[in-house]
């Protein structure tokens, strides 16, 4: 018997996959800090009370950053539109490596660095601290932009390769030109949904920064 063919997408990008441990973590803070209040309610501790309502509500806004970094969906009707998307995750002070590794296929949650969501962050982790190591600031953001992307008509396909340059500058200081300069190639599958996933999650670069 011939074994099954695996999918080239095994997980395809949806809100409830991007943002459901996050919705978890905020329903058991907040169901935490409505128990706390209670008591302190019940024992008349109005003060007390108000407080721990509002250090549960900035709580809740802090733990919210990964929805409000997200609330436009990834739209990859194109190869390019993809590396958009996935580049474009981490250019936050808190990356959103979620979305990062549901825009990946099968192929690209694979490779010598890692192969599992906690060892891919891992690695993210290290080739950020490597990217800021005497150009920017620990907490300074940088912005990480995909330019002159050239590949064939996607149009009737569903895997393609492309050639692009990927730009990474520090937020606040453009002017001052990228801190990164990379020629990058990359392979893009389309998933059941119709959209394109990247089949290679790091950043292997062939040209040195500048």
């Amino acid at each position: 018997m011939v074994a099954p063919v695996a999918p080239a997408v095994e997980q395809v990008w949806s809100r409830g996959s991007e943002w459901g441990s996050t919705f978890v973590v905020l329903a058991c803070w907040i169901a935490a800090v409505l128990g706390i209040a209670y008591f302190t309610l019940g024992a008349d501790l109005l003060g007390i009370t108000g407080l721990i309502f509002l250090v549960g509500g900035l709580g809740a806004v802090v733990l919210s950053y990964p929805i409000l970094i997200t609330l436009e969906r990834p739209v990859r009707i194109t190869p390019e539109q993809a590396a958009r998307d996935y580049f474009g995750a981490l250019s936050h002070h808190f990356p959103h490596y979620r979305r990062m590794w549901l825009l990946l296929s099968a192929r690209g949650r694979t490779s010598p660095q890692f192969a599992s969501y906690e060892g891919f962050k891992a690695y993210w982790i290290a080739r950020l601290g490597q990217l800021h190591e005497g150009r920017a600031g620990r907490f300074s953001p940088l912005v990480f932009q995909v330019e002159e992307f050239h590949a064939e008509k996607s149009a009737g396909k569903t895997e393609i390769d492309a050639r692009l340059r990927l730009r990474v500058l520090v937020r606040g200081r453009r002017s001052e030109g990228p801190i990164g300069s990379m020629l990058l190639a990359r392979s893009f599958v389309r998933g059941p949904d119709g959209m394109w996933y990247l089949n290679e999650g790091t950043l292997a670069d062939r040209t040195p920064a500048p």
